[in-house]
């Protein structure tokens, strides 16, 4: 059964700004990584999706090596989507 927002997700978005979808993988027993690196694409033209495996559900809360990772790539994207 679908909800109305995530109908509204499946059938495209299109916001008008950039956007970081960030997801763990198969650690993440709360949410479905496949969904997000699929429905995080269609968000609008300037969406970016990344992964990091091995992460947490909350990823800043995950082993020092990913939640590493985590904050250098939002920083980076950041900067770039500030541009």
């Amino acid at each position: 059964m679908l909800y109305s927002a995530q109908a509204k997700v499946h059938a495209g978005l299109q916001i008008n700004c950039p956007v970081l979808t960030m997801h763990s993988d198969e650690a993440d027993i709360v949410l479905d990584w496949r969904h997000i690196a699929r429905w995080g694409r269609t968000l609008g033209r300037e969406a970016s999706v990344l992964a990091f495996p091995g992460g947490l559900h909350d990823l800043v809360l995950s082993r020092r090596e990913v939640r590493d990772a985590v904050f250098r790539e939002l920083f980076s994207w950041a900067a770039r989507a500030a541009v």
